[in-house]
């Protein structure tokens, strides 16, 4: 309580493990998604590689 109470990015960081505990533990091979567009979990995936690398984020006027 004392960590998740010391600011406000330690408060964010919890409640997004908690919230990829959660998937892990609903979501398996046979799972199928539909995701908005907006939604928090597609923004992560999207930054992510089919490998689970991390893309890095690109700067603004990057058009690469």
């Amino acid at each position: 309580a004392e960590a998740y109470n010391s600011s406000d990015e330690a408060r964010q960081f919890y409640e997004f493990l908690k919230s990829m505990e959660m998937y892990q533990s609903i979501l398996d091979k046979e799972t199928m998604l539909i995701l908005t567009t907006d939604s928090d979990l597609f923004k992560y995936l999207k930054g992510m590689t089919p490998d689970g690398d991390v893309i890095p984020a690109q700067r603004s006027g990057d058009n690469r």
